[in-house]
């Protein structure tokens, strides 16, 4: 589903990811780890057009995304959930779900927002509710179900557990998995590794904006040199 080929971002003088490739098929949860610095990040918003490649591709369904816009990615089937539990805190919860549909009709958009909320009853109980008086967990949640109202069939996911209580990592991951069982194609960073190698097909491991290990996820779960590097102190 998405082909990434040699792609290099640059912050000025400073190469952030450099020349790597990799792959996730239609159906896959696919995971990128790695400390932090190591260009996930970075990788992932280029992926979704927030920061320019400077050199390389990415094929979305065989169709290169170097020229498409960040909108026309999502009319491709793309939806992003970024770092930092970023909802409109001053907007409810179904306010911040409509922002999810903007690129949709109203009746459209609005039987998406009720089928997304029948997959989290907590956001159903506090639909009019503003964001900002809603916990971290809740507020994470927000994220993830507003970028599922555009009915997604890629979803990239950037630390989703990130500074969430270990209950509520525990919640934000069986959605990840169910998301999964309805067939969407899942793109995941995540710093809690243990979790993400638990839930994912296949991974990839960056340094220093190269990949420098890939493969079956439950294979580098037990791989020595992910445990001693990482997995030794995930949570």
């Amino acid at each position: 589903m998405l082909v990434v080929q040699d792609i290099e971002v640059s912050y000025g003088a400073v190469a952030a990811v450099k020349g790597i490739s990799f792959n996730v098929g239609k159906g896959e949860l696919v995971t990128i780890i790695g400390a932090n610095g190591a260009g996930k990040s970075t990788t992932l918003n280029a992926i979704m057009g927030l920061v320019p490649i400077t050199a390389g591709d990415m094929l979305m369904k065989g169709q290169t995304l170097t020229r498409v816009s960040v909108e026309n990615r999502v009319g491709l089937g793309m939806s992003y959930s970024p770092e930092g539990r970023r909802v409109f805190k001053s907007l409810s919860v179904l306010e911040n779900l409509k922002a999810g549909g903007t690129t949709l009709s109203k009746d459209v958009a609005a039987e998406r927002i009720d089928r997304v909320m029948a997959h989290f009853p907590t956001l159903q109980e506090r639909r009019d509710q503003v964001s900002g008086t809603l916990s971290g967990g809740e507020q994470q949640m927000l994220a993830i179900a507003r970028a599922l109202v555009s009915d997604p069939e890629f979803l990239i996911l950037d630390e989703p557990s990130l500074g969430l209580a270990p209950k509520i990592v525990s919640q934000v991951f069986e959605i990840i998995s169910e998301l999964r069982g309805y067939g969407v194609t899942i793109l995941l960073v995540e710093q809690n590794i243990s979790k993400s190698l638990a839930v994912a097909d296949r991974a990839y491991v960056m340094e220093l904006g190269l990949i420098v290990k890939s493969g079956f996820a439950a294979e580098l779960a037990d791989d020595p040199e992910i445990h001693d590097s990482y997995l030794g102190t995930a949570g």
